[in-house]
């Protein structure tokens, strides 16, 4: 598409198209099968999302251990140094609440 402004007025060309490099019959196949190809490029993008979302699962799920086994060290840390300097301090750990509930 092109517009060209001449003062006031306006003119609207289309871009001539160029002609095809398929023969008629090709085309008229391709029309013909067009629901074919369809079905097919759509199961492989449904392939292709359900692969993504498996691998976007199994990450969810390994930072979600990491940050459960992190909780855990920090409590342990946590008790050792409370223990050390004879203070008394609540301790959140896997004794009192249950850190898979959580999820």
């Amino acid at each position: 598409m092109k517009w060209i402004f001449f003062g006031g007025l306006q003119q609207f060309q289309w871009r001539p198209r160029p002609s095809s490099l398929l023969s008629p019959e090709k085309e008229e196949e391709i029309v013909k099968n067009l629901k074919e190809y369809r079905k097919k490029y759509e199961a492989e993008d449904q392939d292709v999302s359900l692969q993504l979302s498996e691998q976007d699962r199994l990450k969810s799920k390994l930072l979600e251990e990491e940050w459960d086994s992190l909780g855990l060290r920090c409590c342990k840390r946590r008790r050792k140094h409370s223990r050390c300097s004879g203070m008394v301090m609540p301790v959140f750990g896997s004794d009192s609440i249950d850190l898979t509930s959580f999820s």
